[in-house]
């Protein structure tokens, strides 16, 4: 036992360290939280950006549950923190829809959108959270008129650039972003453009550079870089137009798993991205219009937009669509791929997989799996039944008299296409086509050949005639689909 003194020491020492405990500063992470107000809420959204940007890196903007209503948009400078909900459906934000939603207001960007997210000349790089709250727009916006199209007043829901400084260069920003347990919801109208209120509901891009062209029109011109980390998952977009398009990514990796998505244009997009690798994977897309994935490589650097600078061609990325089950209608096809490098006559800029995906489509001139001058892509173990074009088509686009996109290398295994009642055939070698490899399963796999040294594998070699008139105008029909570019606008 101790004695007295003995214990009279340990209970000095004792005090003294939780004294010293208690005297250690303990930094908390700021949190500014907003309760919804039953009015306008757009002041008090603002204020809490504002304060969270001050606080500096790490900061949580915190919407209690419940409605929040904007008359305007909320325009975040130098964000790096957290924009959070109480959950989804639980937290709602959305446009007060009495009037038009105003325009955004940043420089050289004419378009409309509930929250802009960019960096000034001084940004630094940062990483933007969002989680567990819907953001919705609920009415249109107001007129505007970029890139020679008709009319617009549908809207953005959350744009997120890197540095916007209107200087024409290549300037590479860097922001990183992830997107959890959100929903992004718009509404079907069949008066706009593209038949929702919503054009992209969470787009994430470098500055776009727009000009005037000699009538004073306003015209989009290019896209800067942007470098980052880019997750989304366990989020659900509905009666949108595109779901989230990545634009002029560089040296970055995204990763879109688990979402759901019913009746939006595009359920995934990304476009010019260099030494970048994407994943798109255990995802459910249902009545999607016009493509479930849509890949665009080099097009900005081997055809320009408008008249803007091409630029340096990107630098090989890779793409992998693995999982999925894809439900398409109207104009749609499963998966698109294209990469434009090809047609410049320099080498491949696209690596892409596509595995192990359930694709069904009540189409016509569409099909399941498409692509124009892609190069060695793999088309390994998908079941795709339906109706339509083909169940795998590529290389049948006819760019003049008897001259096709170049597609070679194509190694399609494994795929089940039995039960798709295809207008040409279950897969379509076209004219384009060269080098390809078709290996069939358990069951015999009817394969329209038109290319050259392609090799079949267990397969029906179809004979017969070209495609005739009504074809040949469908595929007319696709190459303006394939050079539509909604989220640019």
């Amino acid at each position: 036992m101790m004695n007295t003194d003995a214990k009279t020491v340990v209970l000095v020492l004792l005090f003294m360290a939780s004294t010293l405990i208690i005297a250690i500063p303990i930094q908390a992470s700021s949190i500014f939280v907003v309760s919804p107000s039953g009015g306008d809420d757009t002041a008090n959204i603002q204020a809490a950006f504002d304060e969270a940007v001050a606080a500096g890196p790490g900061s949580t903007v915190q919407l209690e549950a419940g409605t929040f209503y904007l008359s305007s948009p909320i325009v975040v400078v130098n964000f790096d923190g957290h924009f959070k909900g109480a959950g989804k459906d639980v937290t709602i934000v959305q446009d007060l829809g009495v009037e038009p939603f105003p325009l955004h207001g940043l420089p050289l960007e004419p378009t409309p959108s509930l929250f802009a997210f960019y960096q000034d000349d001084s940004g630094f790089p940062s990483q933007i959270e969002f989680s567990d709250m819907t953001v919705r727009a609920t009415g249109v916006s107001e007129i505007w008129s970029p890139h020679g199209w008709d009319d617009f007043n549908c809207m953005d829901l959350i744009r997120v650039y890197g540095k916007v400084t209107g200087v024409e260069d290549f300037e590479v920003s860097n922001v990183s972003t992830s997107a959890e347990r959100m929903c992004f919801e718009g509404e079907v109208d069949g008066f706009l453009p593209f038949g929702f209120n919503v054009l992209n509901a969470f787009l994430v891009t470098g500055e776009n550079i727009w000009e005037l062209d000699t009538g004073g029109n306003l015209l989009f011109s290019y896209t800067k870089p942007i470098t980052g980390t880019h997750t989304i998952t366990h989020s659900s977009f509905k009666k949108v137009g595109s779901c989230f398009p990545y634009v002029g990514l560089e040296s970055s990796m995204v990763k879109v798993k688990d979402n759901k998505f019913d009746n939006v244009l595009f359920a995934f997009e990304i476009i010019d991205f260099s030494n970048t690798f994407a994943e798109f994977s255990h995802n459910d897309a249902t009545n999607v219009h016009w493509c479930g994935v849509r890949a665009v490589q080099a097009e900005q650097s081997a055809l320009g937009l408008d008249f803007g600078p091409q630029g340096p061609l990107p630098e090989p990325s890779t793409l992998l669509v693995s999982h999925n089950n894809i439900h398409g209608i109207e104009l749609a096809d499963g998966v698109v791929i294209i990469d434009y490098a090809p047609m410049v006559d320099a080498g491949k800029r696209l690596d892409a997989m596509i595995s192990c995906n359930n694709i069904v489509l009540d189409v016509e001139d569409f099909g399941g799996v498409f692509g124009f001058f892609a190069q060695d892509v793999k088309v390994l173990n998908n079941r795709i039944k339906g109706t339509g074009r083909a169940g795998i088509y590529m290389g049948i686009v006819e760019l003049e008299s008897n001259v096709y996109d170049s597609c070679a290398g194509w190694k399609v295994i494994g795929n089940n296409v039995e039960k798709f009642d295809a207008l040409v055939a279950p897969i379509w070698l076209g004219p384009g086509t060269s080098g390809c490899t078709v290996v069939g399963g358990n069951n015999k796999l009817n394969v329209w050949d038109e290319g050259t040294n392609n090799i079949l594998v267990g397969v029906n070699n179809m004979q017969g005639n070209p495609p005739g008139q009504d074809i040949k105008e469908a595929m007319e029909q696709k190459k303006g689909i394939i050079r539509s570019r909604p989220q640019r606008t």
